[in-house]
Order: C-alpha cells, then sequence, then structure tokens
C-alpha cells in the first residue's frame, strides 16, 4: 500500500508523455514502485499485488494467487479497465481481458506500475471505462539476482534475472538484460494446478538526444479449469471440490477427465524511440507485434446430439500490430502533447472434437475469423495558469472497425461487421493554495464498443457512455498525508453484467438505459516514527442501475424451449460492486528485520451475485489479515534476502464471488451458480540473493 507521501516524488507535476497523470493531473491516481511490487509479488499474479491499493478487490479462482486472477477497481470489471505495458494496450481486442495468468511472474518484471481510476488519461488505444493500470519495464533489469520460492498447496518458484551486455557503441552506451521465471502451484481447489513460465528480455541504446528499446516478454501458461466455481451447496460441503471434467461411465461411477485444462503462449515485442529535439521538445515511437495461440481442453457430457460424450479443443490463434507515436513540448508551466495510436488484430477461432473411444477420430466443430482495426488521436494540455493552477485539457478520438465472419461455438453463423466512432473529452484543474494543500475537480467523457462476447449474445447490443465527475482534496506534511475524493459515474445503455457466464468464462452482458457508481474514497499515511508506519483505504459507494429487466428462460419439465418471462426491478445494486472496500497495514522495521514487519488488513463488503438485489443471491462481507516479514542480509558485494508471508492468517472461509444462471422449468424456479472459494491460511517463503 503505497503512502501519498510517496507519490510525489515519482511523477514530476507536469507528465511527460500521455500515459501516466502528473503530480497535478487532475486525476485520482496511486503510483506503486518496483521495490514496492517485488516485495508483493511473491509467486502472485499483479492482481493479487495490487489489493492493497484504494478501491481495488482481487481474487483468484486456485486460491493460492497463481493461476486465473482478476481485480476490479470500484467494482468496474477487468474488460473494462484499460491496461497497458510501456504504452501498449494489454486489453484483448475482441474481449477487452487481460489474462494475467498469460504472463506469470509479471509484477517482478515492472519498473512501475500507476492505478488510475475514472476515465483516467486514457489518450490513446482503448479508454479506461472506470479504471486504467498504466505498467513499465523500463529499467527493470539493472542487478543479478536468483530468487527461490516455496508456498502451500504445492507452490515452488524461481526466478534468475541478469544484465548481460554493457559497453559502447558509436556515441552511446549499449546495456541489455534478461529475467526468466518458472512456478508450479497444485491450486487449493481441485484441478486448481499452474504450470506457468515466463521471460523477459530488454534491449537499450542510449546517447542522451536518442534512446532505442527493445523489450521482449513471454509468457507460457499450463493450468487447470477453475472458471465453473462451485454449486453452494457443494461449497458448504466441500470447499475445495470442483466439477471441471466430470463425468460418469457405464456403470455411474464418478470419474474426472485427467487433461481440462487451459494452455496459452504468448510473445510481445515492443520497439521504442525516444527522441529529444530539444530541452522542451521530445517524441516517443513504439512498434509492438504480440502473438498468441492456446486451446482449452474440456471433457463434455452429452455434447453431441445431447447423448454422446466428446472431449473439445477451443483454441485461437491472434496477432496483434501497433504503432503508437507521441510528441510532447513542454516548458516549467506548459505542457501540450500529442499522438496517435493505430492497430490491427488477427484472430481465428477454431474447435475441434473427438470421442473418448476414437481419440485419433478428430473432427472440425466450427471456424470462426475476426478482424479488428482501430485508429485513435488526441491532443492534451496541461497549464499552470496562474501561481497555484493548473488547467488540464485533453481530447481522443477513436475511430473502430470489427469484422466477424463463421460460426462459433455455439453454431450460430457471426457474419458482423461494424464500424464505432467516438470523442473523449476530458477537462479537469488543480489548485494548490499552498505546498501541502492540494484541490483538483474534472469531468470526462467516455465511450466503449461492445466486445465478442457482447455481440455473440446479441448484435444489437450498443456502445456504452460514461460522463464521470471526481473531485477530491489532499494534504502532505512531514509525518503525514491524507486525500479525501468523491466520485460519479454515470452509465448509459451501460453493457452490464447479467451475472451469467459462457463455457469460455465470460460474462455475458446487456444494456441498461441508466446506471452509475457514485461513492467517497478516503486514504492518509502515517509516519510518527523513523521506523515505523501506518497506511489506510476505505471505499464507501452506492452502484445502482434505475431500472433493471432480468430475462428468464422458460422450459417444459422436458426442457423444451417455452420463450422468456421478465421481473422488473428498480434502484437495483450492481453486481459484485461492494459499497465498502477498506484496507489497511502497520509496518515495523527494526534493524533486526530491515525490511519490516506488515501486517495487512482488507476489508470487502458484501456483494450480489447478479443484478436484483436479493438476499439469497449474495456473497458475505469478508475480511482477511496478512502477515510478512523479510531481512536482508549484507555480505560483502551480495544481498542475501529472506522473506516470509502469511496470507488469510485468521484461517477465514469464505468465497469471494459468483455467478449465477434462472430459469422457469416446468412452471417452477431453477437455478445454477458458481461461487469461488478462497484459500484458507497460506504461507510462503523466500530466498533472494542479489550481486
Amino acid at each position: 500500500m503505497i503512502s501519498l507521501l510517496d507519490i510525489q516524488d515519482t511523477i514530476p507535476a507536469l507528465t511527460v508523455f500521455a500515459g501516466r497523470a502528473g503530480q497535478d493531473t487532475p486525476v485520482p491516481h496511486t503510483t506503486v514502485s518496483q521495490e514496492e511490487l517485488r516485495s508483493r509479488a511473491v509467486e502472485t499474479s499483479v492482481p493479487m499485488a495490487l489489493d492493497s491499493e484504494p478501491s481495488v478487490v482481487s481474487t483468484n479462482e486456485g486460491g493460492t494467487g497463481l493461476g486465473y486472477s482478476q481485480m476490479r477497481i470500484r467494482g468496474v470489471a477487468g474488460g473494462q479497465t484499460s491496461v497497458s505495458l510501456n504504452g501498449i494496450s494489454l486489453n484483448g481486442a475482441e474481449d477487452g481481458e487481460v489474462f494475467w495468468v498469460n504472463i506469470p511472474a509479471l509484477g517482478k518484471y515492472l519498473s512501475s506500475v500507476q492505478i488510475q481510476r475514472g476515465l483516467g488519461t486514457s489518450a490513446c488505444g482503448p479508454g479506461a471505462f472506470g479504471a486504467g493500470i498504466n505498467m513499465s519495464t523500463e529499467n527493470a533489469v539493472e542487478s543479478l539476482s536468483a530468487e527461490l520460492n516455496l508456498g502451500s498447496f504445492g507452490t515452488i518458484g524461481g526466478m534468475i534475472q541478469a544484465p548481460l551486455v554493457y559497453g559502447h557503441i558509436g556515441n552511446g552506451t549499449l546495456t541489455a538484460g534478461g529475467a526468466y521465471s518458472l512456478q508450479h502451484t497444485n491450486g487449493y481447489i481441485r484441478n486448481a494446478f499452474a504450470d506457468v513460465q515466463s521471460a523477459l528480455g530488454l534491449v537499450n541504446w542510449d546517447n542522451g538526444k536518442d534512446r532505442l528499446a527493445l523489450t521482449i516478454l513471454f509468457g507460457q501458461q499450463h493450468s487447470g479449469i477453475t472458471w465453473e466455481g462451485i454449486p453452494l451447496a457443494k461449497y458448504r460441503e466441500d470447499p475445495m471440490y470442483n466439477p471441471a471434467g466430470e463425468y460418469r461411465d457405464s456403470e455411474g461411477r464418478l470419474h474426472y477427465y485427467d487433461n481440462q485444462s487451459d494452455n496459452y503462449r504468448q510473445l510481445h515485442f515492443q520497439l521504442n524511440w525516444k527522441h529529444s529535439f530539444s530541452h522542451n521538445l521530445k517524441s516517443s515511437t513504439t512498434l509492438n507485434y504480440t502473438d498468441g495461440i492456446g486451446y482449452y481442453e474440456q471433457y463434455r457430457v452429452a455434447f453431441l446430439d445431447g447423448q454422446n460424450d466428446a472431449i473439445t479443443d477451443d483454441a485461437l490463434g491472434n496477432s496483434l500490430y501497433v504503432l503508437r507515436s507521441d510528441i510532447v513540448w513542454q516548458t516549467s508551466s506548459f505542457a501540450l502533447s500529442g499522438g496517435i495510436y493505430a492497430s490491427l488484430y488477427r484472430c481465428q477461432h477454431y474447435g475441434t472434437y473427438w470421442l473418448p473411444t476414437a481419440t485419433d477420430d478428430v473432427r472440425n466443430w466450427y471456424d470462426n475469423d475476426a478482424l479488428k482495426y482501430e485508429g485513435d488521436a488526441y491532443l492534451r494540455a496541461e497549464w499552470s495558469a496562474l501561481r497555484h493552477t493548473t488547467l488540464y485539457a485533453e481530447l481522443q478520438g477513436r475511430a473502430l472497425h470489427h469484422d466477424m465472419t463463421g460460426p462459433d461455438e455455439y453454431g450460430q453463423v457471426l457474419d458482423f461487421a461494424r464500424t464505432w466512432a467516438f470523442l473523449n473529452p476530458r477537462l479537469g484543474v488543480t489548485v494548490r493554495p499552498s505546498a501541502r494543500n492540494r484541490f483538483m475537480a474534472s469531468a470526462a467523457l467516455g465511450h466503449r464498443e461492445p466486445t465478442r462476447a457482447d455481440l455473440q449474445a446479441s448484435t444489437q447490443v450498443r456502445p456504452e457512455t460514461m460522463l464521470d465527475l471526481e473531485a477530491s482534496y489532499g494534504f502532505s506534511g512531514s509525518h503525514a498525508a491524507f486525500s479525501i475524493g468523491i466520485y460519479d459515474m454515470e452509465y448509459y445503455d451501460m453493457l452490464l453484467e447479467t451475472g451469467r457466464i459462457n463455457d469460455a468464462g465470460y460474462v455475458i452482458k446487456e444494456n441498461t438505459p441508466r446506471a452509475f457508481r457514485r461513492g467517497v474514497e478516503l486514504s492518509g499515511s502515517w509516519k510518527p516514527l523513523a521506523k515505523f508506519s501506518t497506511s489506510a483505504n476505505l471505499t464507501l459507494s452506492t452502484n445502482r442501475i434505475k431500472r433493471y429487466t432480468a430475462f428468464l428462460d422458460c422450459y417444459d419439465a422436458d426442457w423444451n424451449y417455452l420463450g422468456q418471462t421478465s421481473e422488473e426491478y428498480a434502484d437495483a445494486p450492481i453486481l459484485l460492486s461492494p459499497s465498502a472496500i477498506a484496507g489497511a497495514q502497520l509496518k515495523y522495521s527494526p534493524d533486526w528485520m530491515n525490511k519490516g514487519i506488515s501486517l495487512r488488513y482488507k476489508y470487502v463488503g458484501r456483494q450480489y451475485w447478479d443484478n436484483t438485489g436479493n438476499a439469497s443471491r449474495m456473497v458475505p462481507a469478508y475480511s482477511t489479515v496478512g502477515l510478512s516479514a523479510a531481512h536482508c542480509f549484507d555480505i560483502r558485494k551480495m544481498k542475501l534476502t529472506l522473506c516470509a508471508e502469511a496470507d488469510n492468517l485468521l484461517n477465514s472461509q469464505y468465497y469471494a464471488y459468483a455467478w449465477v444462471w434462472r430459469a422457469i422449468v416446468d412452471g417452477r424456479p431453477y437455478q445454477t451458480e458458481g461461487v469461488f472459494p478462497q484459500a484458507p491460511i497460506g504461507l510462503r517463503l523466500s530466498i533472494n540473493i542479489a550481486f
């Protein structure tokens, strides 16, 4: 949990490039340093490492921090959170999601992360629609080190990193480095295993005026399928149960398919050129290529004609090409920047199946191709108009074309082509009456196109629009700092999660005319002594749909489809949006434990499985306590760091989120659901040697 005192020293008053907010940019944000990230990212994913930040709720399907993880900021789903790496979007072009399991150990490769809440400063690429995460790998590999991690639930992993080259070429300096990580876990629930590996390569050439940087990032996963969750009744009997791959033989005996798994490989190439025309005028241009290929394999009961079982592979191969270029002119009181972002995305979705008794007879199932173009441009200005006042303005234009052809996994033909164009303006002001006090206010308008899963559910879905109003006050003293912010995120034609998911784990959405998220965010830090500090944050919010219609499918006793019925709800709570989120940390750093002993607390208020506000479909409020301790030994030129961590120290049994599908069968209510249990107390040990 980063202190407000730390934020001031990480970003200048006027930001140089568009991806991040500066000290006086009127956008609520926190910045997490490399040291803080690495202390948290011991065998965990990026969402779990950021869980202590304001308004963040992170969860993990397998319970150990590895495997499938997700995070919500202000209740906003991951697909509406803009995530970028070195200014290039990591969000899937079709689904908007970031699958963190595809880039394991990413938190250990980053030099910093900035979390923006609201519409933020996403000047190019898919805009933030409630939150943004901007990550950087610049200067991430600066020393030779090796790390070994051991943890509960069969978790083991390690990482090695090394600066490989240092020298002079021409009038510049060449540096290169790399890192590799390998991790395994059995997971908490059945079939929650994960075998993941990743690598990072950095090559930089810098002569003071020009800087060329090549970044190569590789990730590969082989993990068990856990996205079905657990029926609530089963959870109460056996919280480690997982129905994935379950089937019965001809004699009724229960079996589990041994390769019920998700498999994916992803490779990123980024070439960046920064050029300084003068002290005031600078540019940055990045070329990106991302290649991904993978499949998930499942045993499906009664897959063929509703009678015969089959094993299926849902596969895809995709490529993403991106050009991003920014230029900024900056003085001590004025910064003007502009840029373009152009991307081309290609993806082939295809499926095959075979009978369990005829594994050599592989048959085609579906084949769907997708093509998506995007072209963006923006202009942004920050001006210290008066001695204590900074004005901020930005205008972004986005144009997109999405084309799909061929049948999908549900048998429907997705011959679809549509073009969208959006204008997204932002205005704001920051007032500093003194060095210790800061007032901010901003207004922004954003638009978001439907995803592939949205269009699969209905080609009639419309883009969604949000008006984001933010205001805050911050105080920063020599030993204490705090801030209070209020926000109002007003949605129009909101693409709302219905609580249902499809076979791939994607949420199914629909448009609803009016909804809002309104809240207050409080955060503070206090350091009364050199060796003792404390920090805390609290978010209180109201998340409502003004009028919501739930549609339920109707079936007879033999499951013949009869049509739909509807239920009307007024002022309904938005699903999976807790009205209270809190976090706190106490840290003490005595000489005998110089990296500190930290006690962490997290509270998440109650949430609903769907948008009806029904108490029988509710995730109860939960809280967790964590403890960590680390010490660094200086042994000549070597640093030996030992770290021990305990998660869920009080051994709470809880589930953190859920989905539900409801229908009417033979005139009676019918429901199936999945809840996602989190692990009981878990221990981790880490040994790091650095030179």
